[in-house]
């Protein structure tokens, strides 16, 4: 299935309506296709969706953002549950597309999904029966007329042993369409009571119910397959199904009409209204159009709107406007010319239309009298001119040259294009010397004289042409290429006289445009030291530009080693990753990696572009980076190899060994080590523990007042003193005195 006339082509699958049984998923794929000249946002929907519908399939809406020339794909599916009652299941597809393709969407293909029955393999013994007459299969439909009425005959059999009620009910046709008749039995037994809304039936018995078609006239023609569903009073569980294959045959009636609305024209166009109306049962799509019935085309028809789309029994009013061609056959008196056109339509869908159309006639009335007086005054006209030449080529008295036209090939120049002359000489033959005199900045260049007498000079011939009296030049090459002021003098010099008659004109060179950097900035404003600076920049007229300098200093006034970048017209390679192709002769770069000095402080950056002019361009704006110094930091802290981020307090005992080692990373350090003073930026010691001691803090401080720091606590327990024995005799040498330990730093 395909839309017309639209510039979104909708292929969908399957074409036809969908069927599965219970249990079973379904899928419709729509395929979209942008066959616009603009990107579309375009919505898929499915609407006009019953609950039960609407729960089999979850996701009933999607979006598609499709380019010019591009296509997409979206999948719709259908879980059909076990449960679910058989029949047909109405829905429509919508493709639409607001905000890009307003006056052609939205598009709705109407659609239908059936739920088959699914035969019984087991078919209980007491389980009541019903047949259809006549019987229909998918193969072999049942026709159906709409607007007339088509009686089924539904037998019905009850095999229990007992009396029970049956009602017949058609859930997925419209209620007007149908009616059911419960016709008695032919033998009506003792205890059995007629009732006339449902078939009451005696053990093996069996009886008949008449189910009515009578389909609407505006029925649209296709297959449809209503699904008969018989109910038991006494069993409520059991239910049979049974499909019904009808089929509605197309009509392809059309009524067309035409309505003169101006059929008598003199100079404007003929107006016309055809009317159709879709007696049929189809959706048609026709292309209206008209031609004459003459061999030759004496009008042009406009049909609007064409092509129409008409559904089931509506009507559709196209204008047709006729307009005459060929104004010279406009009759010049008399009663008119008539003019006939045929109407022609055409199917999209190649579905047949009426053979005979209606004809219409256009009446082109005759010129009115007045006009003759203008075909009089014409041919008037005519003979003065006539006169008036004979006098302007034999009579008329010799005219002086005259210059008619005096330009340049361009409005403007810019510096390195040549400027190129145009002139136009009336009654060139009567010119004796042209002098072209160039000034340039109020200073004059030698004069340029051309001898004409009767012939065009040798090096006037590639630039001009001598004919009819009049001398053409064009595209006259001169010297003037360098950026300024020049005013261009052309002198002409008639024969036999000595007055000169002059015209000057005043041309422009504009110098080449300079590089210029437009905005010049970097990714951050503060860098760690050693870290490369991201620039960015862009920069017009990159074509007049042969390097690019990223230059700077420092705080103190030093300047640093400048960056360069070299362009040939065109970006080196190593740039390539950082600078997009040029758009408008434009140069744009971004984060392009730049090494500064290993020195912290701040920096000053400029651009300065170079170029091949005599004027060179202007430097960039300032920006201002700051490359920050390595801040401190401890790197390892331990005492007798323990950390103090796991052992924050150290228990000792007094003189025991205190093995300690640091490691800290920085610039511009200041260690120290309390309370044992200052200390190198890596080392280790071994120290006696004293009772004294409560603990030990590494600190670290940059001349930027950065600082860092680690603490061990220390707790040193006392050496409890030994005790004296009672002497026996007297010492005779002297007890050795506590010693003391120094717990300083070593140097």
């Amino acid at each position: 299935m395909f839309a017309t006339q639209t510039p979104l082509k909708v292929i969908l699958n399957p074409v036809d309506a969908q069927a599965g049984f219970p249990g079973e998923t379904l899928e419709l794929h729509v395929i979209v296709i942008n066959q616009g000249n603009r990107g579309a946002a375009i919505d898929i929907f499915l609407d006009r969706v019953s609950q039960t519908l609407s729960q089999w399939c979850p996701n009933t809406q999607t979006r598609l953002a499709l380019d010019p020339q591009q296509s997409g794909e979206v999948t719709f599916q259908f879980q059909i549950p076990f449960e679910a009652l058989p029949g047909t299941y109405d829905y429509t597809l919508v493709v639409d597309s607001p905000e890009h393709y307003a006056e052609d969407t939205p598009i709705q293909y109407p659609r239908q999904l059936q739920v088959l029955v699914k035969e019984r393999t087991v078919t209980r013994f007491h389980d009541p029966t019903f047949t259809l007459t006549p019987t229909t299969n998918p193969d072999r439909p049942l026709q159906v007329q709409p607007g007339r009425s088509l009686q089924l005959l539904v037998t019905v059999k009850n095999r229990s042993d007992r009396v029970d009620r049956y009602y017949l009910n058609c859930f997925d046709a419209d209620e007007d369409w149908f009616t059911i008749k419960y016709a008695p039995p032919e033998f009506q037994g003792s205890g059995l009571v007629v009732a006339a809304d449902g078939l009451e039936l005696n053990p093996d018995q069996q009886g008949q119910i008449i189910f009515d078609l009578h389909l609407p006239e505006d029925t649209p023609a296709g297959h449809y397959s209503p699904t008969l569903q018989l109910k038991s009073t006494n069993d409520a569980d059991l239910v049979l199904l049974d499909l019904v294959y009808l089929e509605v045959p197309a009509v392809y009636s059309l009524g067309v009409e035409l309505e003169t609305i101006l059929g008598r024209v003199s100079h404007k166009s003929g107006q016309y209204q055809l009317q159709l109306t879709n007696q049929g049962n189809l959706l048609r799509e026709l292309k209206i159009s008209a031609k004459s019935q003459d061999e030759d085309e004496f009008c042009r028809y406009i049909c609007k709107p064409s092509p129409v789309q008409l559904p089931i029994g509506m009507r559709a009013n196209i204008n047709i406007t006729v307009t005459p061609i060929r104004w010279w056959q406009r009759p010049l008196f008399g009663s008119g010319l008539q003019l006939p056109f045929q109407i022609e339509l055409q199917d999209l869908q190649g579905l047949p239309v009426p053979e005979k159309l209606p004809q219409g006639i256009l009446l082109w009335k005759s010129r009115p009298w007045w006009q003759f007086l203008l075909i009089l005054l014409g041919c008037l006209s005519l003979v003065s001119g006539l006169g008036f030449a004979i006098w302007l080529l034999f009579f008329q008295p010799v005219s002086p040259p005259e210059l008619t036209e005096f330009s340049t090939d361009s409005p403007t120049y810019t510096e390195g294009g040549r400027v190129r002359l145009n002139w136009k000489i009336l009654n060139a033959d009567r010119l004796a010397q042209l002098t072209l005199v160039i000034t340039k900045d109020g200073v004059a260049n030698p004069a340029q004289r051309f001898n004409l007498d009767g012939q065009l000079p040798q090096n006037l011939s590639q630039f001009c042409q001598f004919e009819n009296r009049i001398l053409d030049c064009r595209n006259f090459t001169t010297e003037a290429r360098v950026a300024g002021n020049y005013n261009f003098t052309l002198q002409l010099l008639p024969q036999n006289s000595n007055t000169t008659i002059d015209k000057q004109m005043d041309v422009e060179i504009k110098s080449k445009p300079l590089p210029q950097v437009v905005s010049f900035s970097s990714k951050k404003a503060q860098y760690q030291q050693g870290e490369r600076v991201l620039l960015s920049w862009r920069v017009r007229n990159f074509s007049q530009m042969t390097q690019l300098l990223a230059i700077g200093k420092s705080d103190n006034g030093v300047e640093i080693a400048p960056t360069s970048f070299n362009f040939n017209t065109k970006i080196p390679q190593n740039l390539r990753q950082n600078c997009p192709p040029l758009l408008n002769d434009e140069l744009i770069c971004n984060d392009v990696p730049v090494k500064l000095p290993a020195t912290p402080g701040g920096y000053t950056l400029q651009l300065q572009p170079k170029s091949n002019n005599r004027q060179q361009p202007q430097l960039s704006e300032t920006i201002k980076v700051q490359i920050l110094a390595v801040a401190p930091k401890i790197i390892s802290f331990t005492l007798n190899g323990k950390t103090p981020q796991k052992s924050p307090t150290v228990f000792l005992k007094e003189g025991q060994n205190i093995t300690l080692k640091w490691q800290i990373q920085g610039d511009d350090l200041n260690v120290s080590l309390d309370p044992f003073g200052n200390v190198t930026a890596s080392g280790s010691t071994t120290l006696k523990a004293t009772t004294n001691l409560s603990q030990i803090v590494l600190t670290a401080t940059n001349d930027r007042q950065q600082s860092v720091k680690q603490a061990f606590l220390v707790q040193v327990q006392p050496t409890p003193p030994t005790p004296t024995p009672s002497p026996t005799f007297a010492p005779t040498f002297p007890l050795p005195q506590p010693g003391t330990l120094d717990l300083k730093a070593p140097k």
